[in-house]
């Protein structure tokens, strides 16, 4: 099944609006594919969830987020299974994972450690169910609370030893990260997902933040192009929150997304 080309992941969505409301939204909007989160997933079946999509002409481009190898919550190991069973039977274009943090009394190495042989064994189970797993690395500020994985170089070590996965580029995790540019080159790892926002520094210099696309100081749209990104190598989805934009309207941002991005 073609993969969608670009979607809206539904973090945007206000916990007020129901899914088929901001589908719709998405699909007039121009995108063809849509991200899954969990609150999207809540209390839903699989087949209400396809007669969504397949009223919108849509196409599940990710089900977020799988993973949290280390957690010490004994349900992880079942949500995982869920949202696997779940990206299989929606045919998801990636099912994404955090690999999951220990607290700081665990030395960074040993936690990777622990993480990659879980991830080795749940890669293996996706493989079997014929889905695709991308690996997110987070900011550095998350090592000790949701991914002892924050960098390519990182990631790419991992790829080295499970084989199958791809890489989740969230650029607002990865927009300094001196292996970038490369990846987007194409030089590397393989890119499965290609999360995008602009980036901006509210309050002070040291804390940056998402921003919709053309508000940020960093434009990820401008850099693509100076690097000569070609649409289609992978799903650009869209990853905001709508509780980090205060009196933003989640079906103005989305609009706004598709003219950047030329859909409309």
């Amino acid at each position: 099944m073609a993969r969608p080309r670009y979607a809206v992941n539904h973090y945007l969505c206000p916990p007020q609006v129901r899914l088929d409301s901001f589908a719709q939204e998405v699909a007039e909007a121009g995108f063809d594919g849509i991200g899954l989160t969990e609150a999207a997933l809540a209390g839903a079946s699989v087949p209400s969830l396809r007669r969504v999509l397949n009223g919108c002409g849509l196409k599940v481009s990710s089900i977020n987020t799988a993973g949290f190898f280390l957690s010490a919550d004994a349900g992880q190991a079942q949500r995982n299974d869920r949202l696997l069973d779940i990206a299989s039977e929606l045919d998801a274009g990636v099912l994404n994972i955090i690999i999951g943090a220990a607290d700081e009394t665990v030395p960074l190495d040993i936690a990777r450690r622990q993480a990659q042989d879980a991830l080795a064994g749940f890669a293996q189970k996706a493989a079997d169910y014929g889905v695709q797993l991308v690996l997110e690395p987070l900011w550095i500020a998350n090592a000790f609370t949701k991914s002892c994985v924050h960098s390519i170089s990182q990631t790419e070590r991992i790829f080295s030893k499970i084989p199958g996965l791809k890489l989740n580029l969230d650029y607002y995790h990865l927009w300094a990260d001196p292996d970038l540019a490369r990846t987007l080159c194409g030089q590397g790892c393989d890119v499965g997902l290609l999360q995008i926002c602009d980036v901006d520094w509210r309050g002070a210099p040291n804390l940056a933040v998402r921003a919709p696309l053309g508000q940020g100081r960093l434009s990820v749209l401008a850099q693509l192009e100076s690097l000569g990104w070609q649409p289609g190598k992978c799903t650009l989805e869209l990853e905001l929150f709508i509780d980090q934009l205060p009196g933003q309207d989640y079906a103005a941002l989305i609009h706004a997304a598709a003219r950047q991005l030329k859909l409309k």
